[in-house]
């Protein structure tokens, strides 16, 4: 079964192998922007449009098991 990932998704994860502790962060801003971090690399320029295409790359990972959802959020 070949299993394809988006851009996004296939991003983060080669962000996150990289990252020294594995970890995808994400870090809301005043004013209620988020943004995801990992490997000391920011994900998004705070934009709607630029949130949804990163949180869409995490929930695909997520969604194929390829991250775990720790936290409250």
């Amino acid at each position: 079964m070949s299993m394809a990932l988006s851009d996004e998704a296939r991003e983060l994860l080669l962000e996150a192998s990289q990252d020294p502790a594995g970890l995808i962060l994400r870090l809301t801003a005043p004013g209620g922007s988020a943004y995801l971090k990992t490997n000391s690399r920011v994900f998004g320029d705070g934009s709607p449009d630029e949130q949804a295409r990163w949180e869409s790359g995490v929930r695909h990972l997520l969604a194929v098991g390829f991250v775990l959802l720790q936290g409250r959020k």
